[in-house]
């Protein structure tokens, strides 16, 4: 996070106690100087003067965090594409996550890109691939290479929520291993254009931290065997459109049997 907001000056008077207008004139010429040396600094760094014209209508009190768009067209960082390393996040459920932003050919502002892989099974993890929308010229198909012979396609439809879309992937363990080996992973977003034109785009993800982190989400993988077996069972039924067959075991009525009291005879009254 990169905020800003305007300086305050503060005058330490050693000797005696100086009139208003003498610390008015003293206060005048001290933001006079640290403007100065400011605007110096901001020009040697090749940084916009805009910055400061904004920082001076923050109070000092408050700060304004600049977005990703005002940290480009200030010059203090002109890189179209930022990525965070595979970072382990813990709690509830391990998971690994990466971030990035990237600035798309032709658009001024930049997308927020985030990815997740999880453990559902000791076989079985799903990728998950968070892309902020662009408008209605959004990519209808994901896929990510080098992982199989072939590019893996992320189930379509996504999920959508406000501003964003949801892809999913789902890998077996020997697939997630690969992801390790590769000096970068290649996300693939296609689509169809209105005129017909086919559009492709390809962002290159650092597989920096992946390694290190993926042997502790392993270690986190501890799903019971018989639980795999019946998703997977499960998995497969619906697929050929099967409905799972009903328990047909004869069930026994463990609730006590009442014994009938014995019934009075005349003769017993």
């Amino acid at each position: 996070m990169l905020a800003i907001h305007s300086p305050r000056l503060t005058l330490t008077f050693l000797h005696g106690r100086p009139s208003e207008a003498l610390r008015a004139e003293a206060m005048r010429r001290a933001l006079e100087r640290a403007d100065r040396n400011t605007s110096k600094y901001v020009a040697e760094m090749g940084i916009d003067r805009g910055l400061l014209d904004l920082q001076r209508t923050i109070k000092f009190e408050d700060r304004h965090v600049l977005t990703r768009d005002e940290i480009f067209r200030f010059g203090i960082d002109r890189r179209e594409f930022v990525e965070t390393p595979w970072l382990l996040e813990t709690g509830t459920r391990a998971f690994l996550r990466k971030l990035a932003v990237e600035k798309l050919e032709g658009k001024t502002s930049y997308r927020l890109l985030q990815w997740q892989l999880s453990c559902l099974a000791a076989d079985d993890f799903r990728l998950n691939y968070q892309r902020q929308l662009e408008g209605p010229g959004t990519y209808g198909m994901v896929s990510i290479a080098g992982v199989a012979p072939k590019p893996l396609q992320f189930r379509f439809p996504p999920f959508k929520s406000p501003g964003y879309e949801n892809w999913q992937l789902r890998m077996t363990k020997a697939s997630v291993e690969s992801l390790a080996g590769l000096p970068q992973l290649e996300i693939t977003e296609t689509s169809i254009a209105p005129d017909g034109q086919r559009l492709v785009h390809v962002a290159k993800l650092s597989t920096d931290g992946l390694s290190t982190s993926m042997k502790t989400l392993f270690g986190g993988c501890t799903v019971p065997t018989i639980g795999n077996d019946w998703w997977r069972a499960a998995v497969e039924l619906k697929k050929q459109n099967v409905a799972p067959k009903q328990d047909i075991t004869p069930k026994q009525d463990l609730a006590p049997k009442q014994e009938a009291a014995p019934k009075e005879s005349p003769s017993d009254k």
